[in-house]
């Protein structure tokens, strides 16, 4: 084994904001054992760029390539030749794809470079999606969850160019701050009991079903507060829907917080997610690592994290009303929450901690950087599942159509 650290190239594409894909990129760079890897972060992200240069993760200065308009294919020479300069200037052994829309140059240069290439997918993906990003060329898809690789066998990929690594609670970043005086200076009451949501305020998180479920249960006469973390594209409408079922006084907007776990912690009862898409959830993960029970969204992802009725409650994606009931046994009960939660932490502190999290990166990234250099080229790497075939015939299907 080398002396010297092999170089990791993360390289991101995403919004200004610091969430769920950044925030598992930033733990894992961070936290990779220092004698054996050295990352280094190319994003386009200004919020993340402050972030890496908080925890001390070195930087790309070259300039970050413009969202491709083109398929793997046909991805541009341009940015094709930057990401082959900047492999070369950082001595990467391995390019870690945080976001499939930078994969299409990414993987041309890594693949020009000689060296492998990861993918990790924190969003659900369309067969299109996989196809134009060049999903199934990387040596290895990492999915965050079972539900993020189920398209594999449809599309007809070896399961062994994937693997399944879950995301981990980092407790040094959840447990610091205090939240403690929050209850009083929104004025919640001391007998109200407190549930959160957290997440970008977009489409599919559907944070207007979670607002909709808790006016429900307000009808029943139950002394509910709800937290909402997160902005988003959907802001003033959801504050329109507030406002439209007279919650106003019991939904706290609080806008993005870097002190979401001491808000979990100390002023938190349960929290809801209503997401219609997902691929894991972290926030309940980092929910149920303080005894927080979780009512969630019954869609594959959340069930791999909550079993109800041992861990949590599910209700109806998009059903309001059957949150509003699921929110009822909780409120009418402490009993329950606290039974859920005790077992949804135990639960948590038993799959979701940093120590298996990151062995299983450092074996993976142990067993890409040791592929034979004719397995990182076209010749040996190149594959064609059948979604090809599926791809190109629906392709056709459109063009005759016009």
């Amino acid at each position: 084994m080398s002396d010297t650290p092999k170089t990791i190239l993360f390289v991101h594409s995403g919004q200004d904001w610091v969430r769920g894909s950044e925030r598992v990129l930033l733990d894992l760079a961070s936290h990779l054992p220092a004698a054996r890897f050295r990352p280094v972060v190319w994003c386009n992200s200004p919020a993340l760029r402050d972030a890496c240069l908080a925890a001390a993760i070195p930087l790309v200065s070259t300039p970050f390539p413009a969202p491709p308009h083109q398929p793997w294919w046909r991805a541009s020479r341009e940015a094709i030749r930057q990401a082959i300069e900047v492999i070369g200037e950082t001595s990467a052994a391995l390019v870690h794809v945080n976001t499939l829309v930078s994969l299409p140059w990414a993987l041309r240069g890594a693949r020009r470079a000689g060296v492998g290439v990861i993918a990790h997918l924190h969003t659900p993906t369309t067969t299109d999606e996989r196809v134009w990003c060049g999903l199934h060329q990387v040596n290895v898809a990492v999915g965050v969850s079972r539900f993020s690789l189920s398209w594999v066998e449809s599309d007809g990929l070896d399961p062994k160019a994937t693997r399944l690594i879950y995301n981990a609670v980092f407790p040094e970043r959840l447990e610091h701050g205090s939240a403690a005086q929050l209850r009083g200076e929104l004025g919640i009451p001391a007998d109200a009991v407190v549930a959160a949501t957290v997440g970008s305020l977009i489409p599919r998180k559907d944070i207007a079903t979670v607002i909709a479920g808790v006016s429900g249960a307000l009808r029943s006469g139950l002394p509910i507060h709800l937290l909402i973390l997160g902005t988003g594209e959907e802001l003033e409408l959801l504050r329109a829907l507030t406002a439209s079922l007279g919650v106003s006084d019991r939904v706290h907007f609080l806008g993005d917080r870097d002190d979401v776990g001491a808000i979990l912690r100390d002023a938190t009862d349960f929290l809801i997610s209503a997401a219609r898409e997902e691929t894991l959830g972290l926030n309940v993960i980092e929910a149920g690592f303080f005894g927080l029970p979780c009512v969630v969204s019954d869609i594959p992802p959340h069930r791999e994290i909550v079993a109800e009725p041992a861990t949590g409650l599910l209700f109806r994606p998009g059903d309001s009303d059957d949150l509003a009931l699921k929110l009822e046994l909780l409120l009418r009960d402490p009993s329950l929450r606290d039974s859920l939660g005790t077992r949804a932490k135990v639960e948590i502190r038993q799959r979701f901690l940093p120590d298996r999290f990151l062995a299983e990166f450092t074996d993976l990234y142990d067993d890409v950087t040791q592929l034979r250099r004719e397995r990182l080229g076209w010749l040996a790497g190149f594959r064609f599942p059948r979604g090809y075939w599926r791809f190109g015939l629906q392709r056709l299907g459109r063009w005759g159509s016009q």
